[in-house]
C-alpha cells in the first residue's frame, strides 16, 4: 500500500526494513544527498504509510479474533453436547474409527462467596506493587524524587 509520492532513493532503503532501522539503514539515510526538507518530508510520508499499515493490521488481527472466539465457541458447544449425550446414555467412553472420547473429572476450583478481607491469612493472597502514578504525582508537587524511585522523562516526535 503506498500513500505518497516518496522519493525512490528513500523508498527503497525504508522498503527493506523489516523489523526496525539498523544502525547501518540510517547512516544510509543520514548520507543521502537531499535536502534536510526533502529527507524529513519523505520520512514522515513513510512514518505515515507504517502507521497505516499498522491500523490495518490491527483491524484485521481482531477480526480474526472475533473468528478464532466463534470457532472456539463451536468447540466447547460440540464438545458440551457429546458430553451429555454420553451422561444421559451412561457412557464414559466411546470410541469411533478416528477418536476416543471419554468423560473426565475437570479439576475442582474455589469460588470465594465472601468479601476476602474476612478471610484468614493463609487463605488470602496479597500483591504489593509500587504506586508509580503517585510516585509521579509527589515528584511534581513538591519536586523532591521519593525515596525508593528515579523519575525518568524521555521525549518524543509528534506527527501532525
Amino acid at each position: 500500500m503506498r500513500l505518497y509520492e516518496i522519493e525512490e532513493n528513500i523508498r527503497r532503503l525504508l522498503d527493506e526494513v523489516e523489523d526496525d532501522l539498523t544502525d547501518e539503514q540510517l547512516a544510509e539515510l543520514e548520507n543521502l544527498s537531499m535536502s534536510m526538507e526533502d529527507k524529513v518530508d519523505n520520512c514522515c510520508r513513510m512514518i505515515r504509510e507504517w502507521e497505516c499499515r499498522a491500523s490495518a493490521i490491527e483491524v484485521e488481527r481482531r477480526r480474526l479474533q472475533a473468528e478464532e472466539s466463534r470457532e472456539r465457541g463451536k468447540v466447547a458447544r460440540m464438545k458440551e453436547f457429546l458430553r451429555l449425550s454420553f451422561l444421559r446414555q451412561g457412557l464414559q467412553r466411546y470410541e469411533t474409527r478416528l477418536f476416543k472420547l471419554r468423560r473426565q473429572a475437570s479439576p475442582p476450583s474455589a469460588v470465594c462467596n465472601v468479601d476476602p478481607a474476612t478471610l484468614p491469612d493463609e487463605l488470602r493472597k496479597v500483591t504489593i506493587e509500587a504506586n508509580r502514578m503517585a510516585a509521579i504525582a509527589s515528584w511534581r508537587e513538591t519536586g523532591v524524587v521519593p525515596d525508593g524511585f528515579t523519575i525518568e522523562q524521555g521525549e518524543h516526535l509528534r506527527l501532525t
